[in-house]
């Protein structure tokens, strides 16, 4: 499915045309270990032509846009025995600067179950077509493009470069890979995008079955719908979009929303369908290796079975590396849990699989559940196909409760009661007699924040100042630290955030280095630094002098969107609740000048506060800004917007300080003994 979601997936721009003949026979082009072939279109396709110009239409704001895509054809043939994805492109560069991406061309295609075979490459430049294809020009390189993912996939990546590309020449390729994964075949769907990020001419849909399937159909975001005709001794499923405009994307969305015009096409089928075709993926998991059974009699002894469930978790989390083969079979179907304890890797099926293994040893009713990182609850509206997944955790139920656990993720501690889950919408668990998607929800107890304290102690002379900083995490957030504190080094993560403060406050000294506490059952993670800030002061005028306090902690989740005018939901960061208090302690005689007044903001998906209260001795400022909402729907986002701005504006102040009499004192005489050298300095100057 891989590889034909790169087909689909295409660049940002593509089509069809007419022009020179293709290649008149097969032949076969040898590099190495990996091949393609060149030769004519398979014989189920029909050409599309391409008209001499772009139409012209009133309103038309094509010349403005980068790429005109004048045709995307796809044509499948998904009779027994074909399986052949047909591709023919045309794209034209607007912009010299983009003649560099226009001049050369990918193409994935996986040579352990897929044979690919290029048709064309032509070009056309003042109503003129060239054939611009050199087959020896074509390089052929294993693409392993998860690899750095920790995801080895077996892909192969045909580049084609052309020669003498310029702004407005209209490119065309013409190409097919036949073959799909055969594991999935059964379960599979196409899904097509009618439409781009630039404007498209033509945009044909083409899919054959034989007589007799039964067919589904689904479009999103689009009123085109697709129609099943009957021709001779198949059936058709044809879509045609004519002068799509582009689609602007706007970034920054949630995982389930469908920006695109797409259409599905698929056999009919059910999501217990699925469930079937998953089932024998994972059959009774025979005997496992003797160190895993001694583990195994080791969580027994734990009695409650929260925790038992959740030391199962981080071992297979912490233990087992994330790394995926996905060759062959292995693409959909896991490793032996033995195999994976063993070697101390594998991926999200793997590694679902052996948890979901060992806690059924410990009584745990559990199995592994198919979900989609990238199109989370949207799934819900797709069709039924075992290709609307990317990602397997598993579903665990203790007295009556439900818990969603995913042992690829690191870092996770505390109570499996509280442990909070990400974004994954709706699942298909795997087991006999299910046959409905199910929600994915988080405990109610869940906690995830962050909670600053920072203090600052000016010494008497108000010469420097004493910052002491305590950074509690929890939930999420806490996972995520503790990646970083595993990842970079407790030492560069100390140096980057004393570097924050350098650049707050210019020149400081570390005092200690930075602190890290983590409860090994807790799920809680503080970070302590230390330091002296020499030159702390925004500004100093006689005995009042100014200090810049900044919520550093709420910035990352206050910031404003990148795009503001919407018609899609902006996505936040998971709730949760930030919090940061500042402290300043007031030496004898010291006071802060203006009071700095409650502020209240609310706005759809958040709200926000800031109090402040002050003694004798000390100052104290506090933030809480809470994320209600994980997105913005579009209706909500001038309010939104309005409310972000507003809470920029409050988590930084400048505090104004009166010090005492004798440190204003002192600085005015040190000013006049400047001012007096100054003036000694000039006279002698001018003799």
């Amino acid at each position: 499915m891989k590889s034909a979601i790169a087909l689909i997936v295409f660049l940002a721009f593509c089509a069809p045309c007419s022009g020179a003949a293709p290649p008149a026979s097969v032949k076969k082009h040898q590099q190495g270990e990996f091949s393609f072939e060149t030769g004519p279109e398979p014989g189920f396709v029909s050409v599309h032509s391409i008209p001499d110009t772009w139409p012209a239409v009133e309103g038309d704001k094509t010349t403005s846009v980068r790429w005109r895509n004048w045709l995307l054809d796809t044509q499948v043939d998904r009779r027994p025995g074909q399986d052949i994805e047909f591709q023919d492109r045309a794209y034209e560069p607007i912009a010299a600067e983009l003649v560099t991406h226009a001049a050369k061309y990918s193409i994935e295609f996986n040579p352990l179950y897929q044979k690919l075979t290029i048709h064309r490459v032509q070009l056309r430049r003042d109503g003129i077509w060239s054939d611009r294809f050199d087959p020896d020009k074509v390089s052929l390189a294993r693409g392993e493009s998860g690899f750095e993912k920790d995801m080895s996939d077996g892909e192969v990546t045909a580049l084609i470069v052309l020669a003498d590309v310029r702004a407005n020449d209209l490119v065309r390729i013409a190409y097919s890979v036949q073959g799909r994964n055969p594991i999935i075949a059964d379960s599979q769907r196409d899904s097509f995008h009618m439409a781009w990020t630039d404007p498209m001419l033509d945009r044909h849909v083409r899919v054959l079955y034989p007589l007799g399937q039964e067919i589904a159909t689904k479009s999103f975001n689009t009123k085109l719908e697709p129609k099943i005709v009957k021709t001779g001794d198949h059936q058709e499923v044809l879509a045609h979009g004519h002068l799509m405009t582009g689609v602007r994307d706007e970034g920054q969305y949630p995982n389930w929303y469908l920006r695109y015009p797409v259409i599905q096409v698929a056999p009919k089928r059910t999501w217990s369908d699925v469930v079937a075709w998953a089932l024998p993926l994972y059959p009774e998991p025979g005997e496992l290796p003797a160190e895993l059974q001694q583990r195994i009699i080791d969580w027994k002894k734990i009695q409650d079975p929260h925790a038992r469930t959740f030391a199962v978790l981080r071992a297979v989390q912490d233990e087992v590396r994330y790394f995926g083969t996905e060759l062959g079979d292995n693409t959909h179907k896991p490793a032996a849990p033995s195999l994976t304890w063993q070697r101390r890797y594998g991926d999200c099926k793997d590694k679902a699989y052996l948890t979901s293994t060992i806690l059924r040893q410990l009584g745990v009713e559990s199995e592994p559940a198919l979900v989609s990182i990238s199109s989370g609850r949207a799934v819900d509206q797709m069709l039924p196909s075992a290709a609307a997944f990317d990602h397997v955790i598993v579903r665990a139920r203790i007295d009556g409760q439900t818990f969603w656990l995913d042992p690829t993720l690191t870092q996770q501690r505390g109570d499996l009661r509280q442990l909070d889950v990400r974004d994954y919408g709706t699942a298909l668990p795997i087991a006999s007699g299910v046959t409905a998607l199910v929600l994915v929800e988080a405990p109610k107890t869940t906690n995830n924040s962050l909670t600053v304290s920072e203090r600052y102690a000016p010494n008497e002379s108000g010469d420097v100042i004493d910052l002491a900083v305590r950074s509690v995490y929890t939930g999420q957030r806490a996972e995520f630290m503790r990646w970083r504190v595993n990842s970079e080094g407790l030492e560069e993560l100390s140096r980057k955030f004393s570097d924050y403060y350098r650049k707050r406050y210019s020149e400081l000294t570390v005092v200690t280095p930075m602190g890290y506490e983590d409860a090994a059952d807790g799920d809680r993670l503080v970070l302590t630094e230390h330091y002296v800030l020499q030159q702390p002061w925004f500004s100093k005028l006689g005995q009042v002098r100014q200090l810049e306090l900044y919520a550093d902690g709420l910035s990352e989740d206050s910031t404003l969107p990148r795009t503001v005018d919407r018609i899609g939901p902006l996505a936040l960061s998971h709730p949760g609740v930030l919090m940061q208090d500042m402290t300043l302690v007031l030496p004898k005689g010291w006071t802060v000048v203006e009071d700095t007044p409650k502020t209240e903001i609310k706005a759809p998906a958040f709200a926000y506060t800031r109090t402040s209260s002050a003694s004798a001795s000390t100052f104290e400022l506090k933030h809480r800004f809470e994320i209600l909402s994980a997105h913005v729907p579009p209706a909500g986002m001038n309010d939104y917007v309005r409310g972000v701005r507003q809470v920029r504006d409050a988590i930084g102040t400048r505090m104004s300080i009166k010090v005492s009499a004798g440190v204003g004192s002192e600085e005015r005489s040190d000013r006049l003994r400047q001012l007096l050298r100054d003036a000694m300095d000039k006279k002698g100057a001018g003799k």
